[in-house]
């Protein structure tokens, strides 16, 4: 028998352990390493069976799999080499129409937040944003200027809502801003150990749009939405 990451489940290595985010439950964790060791084997299509694996099956962190139907590997994420914020562009003109949409987006993402459950949230964040922007995540390029512009805006008009920033509140609603403007984005969950830290942020390509690069990259990518 094969297995295979329940649905919602990522992981990434570390400094030699495995860190996992469960959409499902909002948590992040980390697995003794002989679970560890026994989760790489069963994932790399070794034959396995004793008590670990049981017990990996047993919480919802392997689930049996097909051997024709093997466990597919994530795509690669793009590691960001240029940040919006770190560019010298004129600042775009500040609209009170627009600040008003930045301010519903943000107000609405921080109740979302407080109500729903991330996987829920972020479902419904994928299929918007695929709606709005017809597939073009991976297909079409927005031109630099554009994406640079429009990003600015949307950070100039949440400097003027009065919510404490907050990586994910402010990711979610930059990716829904963009959305409505046909402007396909993604957000990229990331963790460091010693301390342990989570973190996201926004990237098109090799743009990350609401952090800095030296910031990003201090962190190991776990998952892209």
């Amino acid at each position: 028998m094969s297995y295979r990451l329940r649905e919602g489940l990522s992981y990434c290595e570390v400094d030699g352990g495995l860190v996992f985010l469960d959409l499902e439950a909002d948590r992040y964790f980390r697995l003794a390493d002989r679970f560890s060791r026994a989760l790489a084997a069963a994932l790399g299509g070794e034959r396995q069976s004793g008590t670990d694996v049981e017990a990996l099956v047993a919480k919802r962190i392997l689930v049996q799999s097909p051997a024709a139907f093997p466990y597919p590997p994530d795509a690669p994420i793009t590691v960001p080499t240029r940040s919006a914020l770190e560019q010298r562009n004129s600042t775009p003109g500040l609209h009170v129409l627009t600040v008003l949409e930045a301010t519903a987006l943000v107000f609405s993402t921080q109740m979302q937040l407080r109500n729903r459950r991330l996987a829920r949230i972020l479902g419904s964040l994928v299929a918007y944003r695929d709606r709005m922007t017809a597939g073009r995540l991976s297909t079409v390029a927005t031109p630099t200027a554009q994406l640079l512009a429009t990003t600015a805006r949307f950070r100039q008009s949440r400097a003027y809502v009065p919510i404490e920033p907050c990586c994910l509140l402010d990711s979610i609603a930059m990716v829904r801003f963009l959305a409505r403007r046909r402007i396909p984005a993604a957000i990229t969950f990331g963790v460091t150990l010693d301390p342990f830290a989570a973190h996201c942020w926004v990237q098109s390509g090799d743009w990350v749009l609401n952090d800095t690069v030296g910031n990003v990259v201090a962190h190991t990518p776990i998952r892209r939405v």
